[in-house]
């Protein structure tokens, strides 16, 4: 897990934290009267006989602030043979072309403000499927709309997407080159209003409650969906849940998958509007005698150190963040202080993090400096 947070640390030593690299194209926030000009102008250009709603998987249109919104994308159309559609991707990542529009400026934001997935910029160019997938049957893909859009505050909402995933096959049943690089040409969805209510305190724990139900499954999908569940939610309760799974002690069926998740927990913990308030409560368990600090957890408590400086994903001044050298040499002294005090498992683990993540890092510092 520590090269996890060791891409973090060099993306993030020339510039300030930002999404869209690893990510797909982000969500666009318009006024009223923009949002129904553009609506209007995308619709009159979609493909001749391709139908695209955008619907909410159960109908239902009113939600609770943090609530999970499962939406779907049906695509078809009335015209045989005549057009192939891309599979849609659940989630948002290098590979997904769609873009979601809402007409609320203020009230709504992208839920992406770091660049945690930077190292999945390692996903380049795009993806086409080999086999035809004409669109003569609707095509029904389903995500969660939260991974586009946090409704922060109550209020009437639209929301359109545009996707590039139907386009025509060449003479040979091929997609052209520029579809390739590009994708197919923008075709745009109706329109989904919903409606946001207030977080009720009661509400929101039974989702906790739910996140950490005992599991069954296939265990990398649940434990997935059971970080992504506290993440929607964008409330503290729910960042201190983050914190405490990253240091839960589940028995899994292979040792990579502690890891794997204790990472999954931290990368939506730093997409928490609370983040930073965390950092009291980590430096708590640095300090405890019998907590056991791994590189992750180190790791994440450095990432959230550099966002405490440098919180805006609009701020580009490089001299403005912190020093990589000084927030490590932070991390490292506070657990060296710590270590005398450490009993048993937590100071074996805790002085074996000391030892292995200051060299990681001073690797990285190396090679950002051309040694």
């Amino acid at each position: 897990m520590l090269a996890r947070f060791l891409a973090i640390f060099a993306a993030m030593l020339a510039v300030a934290p930002c999404a869209g690299a690893g990510f797909g194209p982000d969500p666009l926030f318009l006024t009223g009267e923009a949002f129904d000009s553009m609506h209007a102008s995308a619709v009159t250009a979609n493909l001749p006989g391709v139908s695209f709603m955008l619907r909410t998987i159960d109908g239902r249109t009113q939600f609770q602030c943090g609530e999970r919104i499962q939406v779907q994308f049906v695509i078809s159309s009335r015209l045989k043979n005549k057009y192939h559609c891309d599979p849609g991707e659940g989630r948002r990542d290098g590979w997904n072309k769609d873009v979601l529009v809402c007409d609320a400026v203020t009230r709504a934001v992208d839920p992406l403000t770091s660049n945690y997935l930077e190292d999945n910029s390692l996903l380049v160019g795009d993806r086409l499927d080999q086999f035809p997938n004409y669109v003569n049957s609707p095509r029904i893909d389903t995500m969660d709309l939260n991974e586009w859009i946090a409704f922060d505050k109550p209020g009437t909402y639209r929301v359109y997407a545009i996707t590039r995933r139907v386009y025509a096959l060449g003479p040979k049943g091929l997609p052209s080159q520029d579809i390739e690089k590009n994708g197919g040409p923008p075709t745009a969805s109706t329109v989904l209003t919903l409606t946001i209510t207030p977080t009720e305190n009661a509400w929101e724990q039974r989702v906790i409650t739910q996140a950490l139900a005992p599991y069954h499954g296939p265990w990398d999908d649940v434990m997935e969906q059971r970080a992504a569940l506290l993440r929607y939610l964008r409330t503290k309760d729910a960042a201190v849940t983050l914190l405490h799974e990253m240091e839960s002690n589940y028995t899994y069926k292979y040792p990579q998958d502690k890891g794997w998740y204790e990472g999954e927990c931290a990368e939506c913990l730093l997409e928490s509007p609370y983040r930073v308030d965390m950092i009291p409560l980590m430096e708590q368990e640095i300090a405890d005698p019998d907590f056991p600090v791994t590189e992750s957890f180190l790791g994440t408590y450095c990432v959230l150190l550099i966002y405490k400086a440098a919180p805006t994903k609009a701020d580009d001044n490089a001299s403005s963040h912190p020093s990589l050298e000084d927030i490590s040499h932070h991390a490292t002294s506070l657990l060296q202080q710590a270590l005398p005090a450490k009993r048993g498992s937590a100071r074996e683990v805790s002085s074996q993090t000391a030892k292995t993540f200051n060299f990681g890092i001073n690797d990285i510092i190396a090679m950002e400096q051309g040694g």
